[in-house]
Formats: structure tokens, sequence, C-alpha cells
């Protein structure tokens, strides 16, 4: 159904909708299309936009006579003062903040009503203090409002600051970007009963006709009450719908490949390009995607394999069998790119093999408390050239880095082969690789001798 029809059907006390804007700022810097309309980022936006509770943080601007860049200025500099007090950290994938452009009388308003992560629904979010309120100056107020809506009915609590909500909030707060739908009311001499049975209607509204689909731990409707001018005229700004998420733990893969060549072994790694580990050698390997279904180990390290290394492993059924089969353990492959340093060596059988899985470190925990990734599950991959003596040269014509990896890096593990001495482990960014490592190493010694 058309919003705008959905609109109509709320009249009475409702105003013309204010403007949506968006702005996409990633590592600081702000993205080429600036403070937007989300249609001008519609190849750009993520599937999910995620905020914890405390950070939706209401802010009024006055932005009569501004122009857009300027605006946008306005909104960074905060952005910015957020991330220096420690009350908001940014997202590994980027940040989006939207805010809604109104006018009221001759002035025009421009009002923050979200802040959050974008991302996949694999991260979760910060316990930074909240701050329920502001008061600008002498004409303009904000303030803060939540409501939960489960099951199509209002918590008693009903229209109130998040704090009142204490003991019912979820970790993270979720939402799609076609469901941030900007709506405002003029309010004044009404009361909370009618004001929350106005939001309960047009939440209904969205819900029958399909626009907005329920949380299955409830939805939240974030608004920000104004109060403007010498009058004090109340208006009520729906800023965003969301459901009510709990934290998804990031699982990874990662997958070993190591190179036999006659008496000599290669471990090929590749150079991180993000933090942690950032610059420093890794293991090839990424996060277990969760989407419609959550991506195996073996389905993971498969995909990894070729975005990070370019390697191409092909299995002897359907790939795609093995994305939600999580009992596999060890699998036939073909191996192939070889045949660039001798023909002989064109379509190499071998077996992966699962070798554990374990917690990662202290050092994947974020500024928020939480991991970037949980636990990590390796796996063992060996190539024997046979007959063919190759370098870590004629590994550089197979491999080629990519993905989140800057280069590719090989090891002669020989040494450690024979003793298994920490010593002999390549010097691995990710503090939980060495132990992956030797774990990889036993697993490939135990199916030979077998």
């Amino acid at each position: 159904m058309d919003i705008d029809k959905i609109r109509k059907r709320i009249n009475g006390k409702r105003r013309e909708s204010p403007t949506s804007l968006w702005l996409f700022i990633n590592e600081g810097v702000a993205h080429p299309i600036g403070l937007a309309p989300l249609k001008d980022y519609h190849e750009f936006f993520h599937p999910l936009l995620e905020t914890g509770f405390t950070y939706p943080i209401s802010m009024l601007w006055k932005v009569t006579g501004y122009s857009i860049e300027r605006s946008q200025e306005i909104i960074q500099n905060y952005y910015q003062d957020l991330i220096n007090a420690k009350l908001y950290y940014p997202g590994i994938h980027g940040d989006w903040i939207k805010c809604s452009l109104f006018e009221i009388g001759d002035e025009r308003y421009l009002n923050l009503d979200i802040l959050g992560h974008a991302a996949w629904g694999d991260k979760a979010q910060s316990r930074a203090e909240p701050d329920d309120e502001f008061t600008l100056d002498e004409k303009v107020g904000t303030r803060a409002l939540w409501l939960q809506i489960t099951n199509g009915k209002m918590n008693p609590i009903g229209l109130a600051p998040l704090r009142n909500y204490k003991k019912t909030i979820t970790p993270i707060l979720e939402t799609k970007f076609t469901y941030p739908i900007s709506m405002s009311w003029k309010i004044t001499n009404q009361t909370k009963a009618k004001t929350e049975e106005l939001l309960l209607s047009y939440y209904n509204d969205l819900v029958n006709a399909k626009v907005y689909y329920p949380g299955r731990y409830g939805d939240w409707i974030k608004c920000t009450q104004l109060v403007v001018g010498p009058e004090k005229t109340k208006y009520l700004n729906l800023d965003i719908i969301g459901a009510a998420a709990w934290v998804k733990p990031t699982l990874a893969s990662d997958l070993g490949i190591f190179i036999k060549s006659q008496e000599r072994f290669y471990f090929v790694c590749i150079i991180r390009g993000n933090s942690p580990g950032q610059g420093k050698p890794a293991i090839i390997g990424g996060i277990m995607n969760a989407d419609k279904v959550l991506d195996s180990g073996i389905y993971t390290m498969l995909k990894e394999s070729r975005e990070e290394g370019n390697l191409i492993i092909s299995y002897d059924g359907t790939v795609e069998d093995l994305r939600e089969d999580y009992m596999i353990t060890d699998i036939p492959v073909i191996v192939k790119g070889f045949e660039c340093i001798d023909p002989s060596l064109t379509d190499i059988r071998s077996i992966i093999y699962y070798s554990t899985t374990i917690p990662t470190t202290e050092q994947e925990r974020n500024p928020d408390g939480l991991k970037r990734v949980y636990q990590t599950s390796a796996y063992a991959l060996l190539i024997d050239t046979k007959e063919v003596i190759i370098s870590e040269t004629d590994l550089a014509r197979v491999f080629t880095a990519g993905d989140d990896a800057t280069a590719m890096v090989y090891y002669d593990v020989t040494t450690y082969f024979k003793d298994e001495k920490e010593e002999n482990i390549p010097n691995f960014g990710l503090e939980h690789h060495p132990t992956l490592f030797q774990a990889m190493v036993r697993t490939l010694k135990k199916k030979r001798m077998d």
C-alpha cells in the first residue's frame, strides 16, 4: 500500500510529514553523497541499521537560512563530539545518522532522530550512558520518548523516557532502511493517552499494510517531543520504528592452507587490512554470515579462500548444499590454479579436515564490552605438489590478495612440522591464531599417519 494513503488515514492533529535525511560516515569521513534522502543511497545502504538503546540522543538545531553543507557540518561535529566523549562507539562498517528536516512557521529545524551502525545483523552495540533530554534555548526544547508495542498492544508504561523502560529493553534496536518513516503531529493540549492512541493507530496501519513486520520480541517507536516558540506549541515527531533484538554472537571459520613440496612445507597467510592485527599475518578466514541462514563453517572457509586468496577450491557436490550443513567435518576437494606453475598440477585432489573450535581472546573485545568474534572453527588443507618443486615465488603466481587482505605472505614451516616448537610459529597478528595453527598441524600429521 502507498505510504501516502496510510498517512492520509491519520488526520486531524497531523501536520505535513517532515523530510527524512540520511548521512553515512565511515572512519570519520562523510560519504560523498552527503546529507540526503535515503533514495540517493539506494545502491549503497546495508541490510540493517543497529543501535543500542542508549545511543539515540535527540538534538534539534534551528537551520533557517543554512545550506545543506552547513547543516551537514553541524551534524558531523556533534557526531565527533559524542565519539570523543565515549558516548558513541563507531561501527566497524560505518555509521548512519537519520535526521528530520521540517518547517514550523517561517523557521526550519533539523532534528537528529537516531544514530546507529551499518550492519548485517551480526554485531551488538555499546552500553554508553543515556542522555534523555536537551534544552537548547529559551524557544526550543526536545525530549526523547519511547513506546514499546508487543503483539499489537502497548506496554502499560506507555509513551515515556527510556529510563522508565530500564527493566524491559533488549541489548539492541534493529530496523531496516525501508522502515524509518518520518511523521509529525501537533499535540498541544493533547493528553498522553490520546497521543499514545495516535501512535498505536499509525503503527497498526503500517503493520496491516505490510509496510512494517513486527519483531519477534516486540517493537519500539522512538519519538521526539518538541516545544517551540513563546506560545509553547508542542509537536511530536516519529523518528524511527524498529524491532527489539538480542546480541548475535559472531562466529568465524578459518582455513589453514599448507603446501607440501617434497620435504618442505609452506603455510599461506594474508596480511590483515583491518584491526585487530592490522598489518600482520593471519590465517585465511572470515565471519560465518547470518542472514536468512547461518553459513556453516565449511561453507564460509571455502568462500573466504576465494575472496581473500583467490584460490579456487571445488567440491564434488554442490557448494550451496554445504551452507547449512553444520555437522560435516572432512570433505574431499579439488584445488585449481596451480597449473600456472606446472601442467601436472592441474586439479589437485586433497581433503579438508576439521581441526578445532576455540573461543577468541580478549584482543577481540570491543570498547563497548562485546567481542568482534566470539568463537572460531579451524580447518586444514594440505596441497601436495608431489615431484614438482615449488618456491614462495611460485606461490605468488597462484594466490592474489582480496577482500580485506592487503597482501599474501608465505612461510616455510618445515621446522615446525618436525619439532612443533612455538618459536617456529609464524608471528600472527591475532592472538588466537597460534592455537589454531598448532591444531591444524597436529590434524594433518595425524591424518598422514592414518
